[in-house]
């Protein structure tokens, strides 16, 4: 009689307990085995924002004020939409010829490469040549597009914690950026965050 291959194990998957001849070094029965290829395949969602939210007014995890030192940055308004690689991942920006009212500013610094920032948020953050917001938004609309220009940054308080969980989260504005338990996450506002490596965190950021 022809030698039986394989050998009758109960399927390691918690919730499953089907008994099954394996092959292979296979621990799955085939249902769980494509649950487990399925799952390693999809990317994991976003913690929600309310999650985030919850690590800012928890009792056990360490909160910190901090302001950005007040290193110049920097930026270039750029004129078409493009991707750029970032230390925490790949994001889209949006150029201005596309997007005359809701375009990009691409930052960088001689400690990070390059980030896009909204418009909006630039204006927020940043000071160009001392001039007020109005002035500010006017240059932006007007400057070389693809040109450096030097800016440096409000002393804005703003949230940071040390991020109790690995996963990613989604920015305010509609990027997604991963996260380790090295990581700093900072909070601007109501579900407005960022991510933040801990060299740079230390690096550009000090206590109030």
């Amino acid at each position: 009689m022809p030698r039986t291959k394989g050998r009758n194990i109960v399927c390691s998957e918690p919730s499953c307990g089907i008994r099954f001849r394996a092959f292979r070094g296979n621990v799955y029965c085939k249902c769980c085995q494509k649950s487990c290829i399925h799952n390693m395949l999809m990317p994991k969602l976003p913690v929600p924002a309310s999650t985030v939210e919850s690590w800012f007014e928890s009792d056990s995890i360490s909160i910190s004020t901090v302001v950005k030192k007040n290193l110049p940055v920097i930026f270039t308004v750029p004129d078409h939409d493009g991707t750029l690689k970032t230390l925490e991942a790949q994001q889209d920006f949006n150029g201005r010829i596309g997007h005359p009212d809701d375009f990009h500013v691409l930052v960088r610094s001689s400690l990070t490469p390059a980030y896009p920032v909204p418009m909006a948020s630039f204006l927020d953050k940043y000071i160009i040549n001392e001039i007020t917001v109005d002035a500010a938004r006017s240059f932006l609309m007007d400057c070389t597009t693809n040109s450096d220009y030097e800016a440096v940054p409000k002393t804005l308080p703003v949230k940071a914690i040390r991020a109790p969980v690995s996963g990613s989260l989604s920015t305010a504005w509609g990027s997604i950026l991963p996260f380790s338990q090295e990581s700093f996450i900072l909070r601007y506002s109501q579900e407005d965050f960022a991510v933040i490596a801990p060299d740079v965190f230390e690096s550009t950021y000090e206590a109030m």
